[in-house]
């Protein structure tokens, strides 16, 4: 495939304005970079790349390796979105409900340890 220049829409510090950033083919990212982008340890980013879930970095020297920036990229746009549970109204009543129905059951719990051990 050829990714001549690929842009992708960056956050800026003014969430009514974003940035457009022009990522390149050959643009190499080094591991601090990959880890502030990704959010894994540096650990766990080496964790999935032996599992084959992470791509695999380039040699660029005798001691220095990077990745490629369209790989990460890729991979960041592979990954599942996360859907959260509504936070309305009605699920925040159901959720109070549910937890006094379960105080409501630890009482009785005590209430009758209670009864038991009575003389």
């Amino acid at each position: 495939m050829n990714y001549a220049d690929h842009e992708t829409s960056a956050p800026k510090n003014d969430a009514a304005e974003s940035k457009s950033v022009c990522i390149s083919d050959a643009q190499i990212w080094r591991l601090s970079s990959v880890l502030a982008l990704i959010g894994f340890t540096r650990s766990g980013l080496y964790r999935a790349m032996n599992e084959d879930l992470f791509p695999k970095p380039i040699r660029l020297g005798a001691r220095a390796v990077g990745w490629k920036a369209m790989e990460v990229l890729a991979w960041i746009r592979s990954r599942p979105r996360v859907d959260y549970p509504s936070t309305t109204a009605s699920s925040r009543a159901a959720e109070h409900q549910h937890k006094q129905e379960e105080g409501e059951r630890a009482h009785d719990r005590q209430v009758r340890l209670r009864s038991r051990h009575s003389p």
